[in-house]
């Protein structure tokens, strides 16, 4: 009952078919690019991801567990990442 004073609905019905056309356009258009985008960075996140594994199981095995060693593993990691 508030909106109803202020004209809330009324203002719906000036839309422009056209401008709904241009936005729906465009809506489109990010949503391919976003499927493009997803596809290119698809392999680099799974060869980014099996890079930290690695390291995590590496650092286990040389014994660099613990706070102490957290920094030196994610610094010897990410130029690899890069």
């Amino acid at each position: 009952k508030g909106l109803a004073r202020f004209n809330f609905a009324i203002q719906s019905k000036s839309v422009n078919a056209n401008w709904a056309k241009e936005n729906l356009k465009t809506i489109r258009s990010l949503m391919e690019q976003a499927r493009l985008y997803r596809r290119a960075m698809a392999p680099l996140a799974l060869m980014v991801g099996t890079l930290g594994v690695v390291a995590a199981g590496l650092a286990q095995l040389l014994g660099w567990v613990g706070p102490e060693y957290s920094g030196c593993v994610a610094l010897g990691t990410s130029p690899g990442a890069e």
